[in-house]
């Protein structure tokens, strides 16, 4: 999978899951905008998004581990509160971030491959 693709992938299943968590919390808890920000980020920069664009590659990679790093306090609250559809969707969001960070890193890897051929 080109990382275009995974790019637009990833800002889709962010903002229709954090719009899902964000609707869930009857529009109240106001960190649930963060995964759609970032989604629709991710949905607008996605053409832009190779590997040969280093500073966008490089700027998305990190944003996609922090994100996965800073959703680890709202999976241990939904764990708290056993809600069980709050577990799922922050997994899958956590989950959707690092599967996008690791093709990107496969793709960088291949580009660099291919450079030194």
């Amino acid at each position: 999978m080109t990382s275009t693709k995974t790019c637009l992938l990833n800002g889709i299943i962010l903002v229709s899951l954090g719009f899902w968590g964000y609707a869930a919390n009857q529009f109240a808890l106001h960190t649930g905008i963060v995964p759609i920000g970032f989604g629709a980020y991710l949905c607008l920069i996605a053409s832009r998004h190779r590997p040969e664009n280093k500073s966008i590659y490089y700027f998305n990679i990190g944003l996609s581990l922090s994100f996965v790093f800073a959703m680890i306090q709202p999976l241990l609250r939904n764990i708290e509160q056993a809600d069980p559809a709050g577990i799922c969707r922050v997994s899958l969001e956590m989950a959707a971030c690092a599967m996008a960070v690791i093709v990107y890193i496969r793709n960088l890897k291949s580009v660099r491959l291919k450079d030194v051929v």
